[in-house]
Order: structure tokens, then sequence, then C-alpha cells
């Protein structure tokens, strides 16, 4: 599970310790299945050491009730006058400070896969450990929107499992 008391950050695993680089979302579904059915979206937290990508932790999104740490997201996006950036393009936005606490929890991470695999953008470079939750995150349907309409359609199809090992 992600360590959220730092201002960025943390998933510890194998006796490393591993800080958030980026985020972003998938959309109009998600990347990964549970038993053949996706969700409307996925959100991957990327982790690493510097700027090379370690590990990533991926969350299941579907509307339903809003949840704190996107509503304080968009509430400091729209004081700020920030707005999300484009669809397909990529922006640090220095005045938004995410709450990861509240969305990191144990009771998130209580039931999660894990697995080798590679990113899911081109070049898809193998040998990422994965973490998936085992619980469907959920989102206002408006903020869901807000989220999909600054995410490029970016999913590629499922992958078949092959010699990867999936831990539950």
């Amino acid at each position: 599970m992600p360590n959220p008391g730092q201002t960025t950050p943390t998933l510890s695993f194998d006796g490393q310790t591993f800080s958030l680089l980026q985020w972003h979302t998938h959309t109009p579904t998600s990347e990964h299945a549970i038993g053949g059915a996706f969700t409307a979206s996925e959100i991957h937290f990327v982790f690493g050491t510097g700027t090379t990508a370690q590990a990533v932790v991926g969350l299941f999104l579907n509307p339903g009730l809003p949840r704190a740490f996107y509503t304080d997201i968009y509430r400091q996006l729209d004081s700020s006058g920030e707005r999300l950036p484009p669809p397909g393009s990529t922006r640090n936005a220095t005045n938004i400070r995410p709450n990861f606490s509240l969305l990191f929890n144990q009771d998130f991470f209580k039931d999660y896969w894990t697995y080798r695999g590679s990113l899911t953008l081109p070049a898809c470079t193998e040998g990422f450990r994965w973490f998936v939750s085992g619980k469907i995150e959920t989102l206002d349907p408006s903020q869901l929107l807000r989220l999909n309409a600054a995410s490029a359609f970016s999913v590629r199809a499922l992958q078949r499992i092959q010699d990867q090992q999936v831990n539950v």
C-alpha cells in the first residue's frame, strides 16, 4: 500500500521505497478487467527513483458517490483557475496539492493483485511491479466526465496472462 503521509507519497516493497513520479488516467474504460468486466476508467500512480519508473499502482474508477480525494482536487483546480490539461498532453499542476491520505488507506488495499508486467504506454517496457486494487473507487459522475474529458483515448487491448505470476 502506498504511504501517503509524506508530501510525495511513497511505495515500499521488497525492502525498497519508491516515490510517486506521476499519475495519469486511462479512458474510456479501464486497462485491467475483473472477471472480464471493465470499469469506466483506471488511474495509474507511477512510482520509482529519480525519473526511473519501477512500479505502478492501478485503481479502478466508476461513477458513484463523491470521494473526498477527487472533490479536494477539483476544489483546488477551480479556486486556483487551473484547468486539467487537454487530452493527450501532460502538465505539472504546481498549485495543486493532492491529499493522498484521502485516497490511499488500509481498506483500499486490503485486496489487491500484484504481478510483474509492462508499462501500458508505448514502448510498453517490461519488468515493472504492478499493484492493482481489488476495490473499485467511485467519484461523482460529473467529476468522472471532467476527468475523462482531459484524457485521450488511451486503453490498449486486454493483454493475456502469459508467464506472469499473479498474486492475490
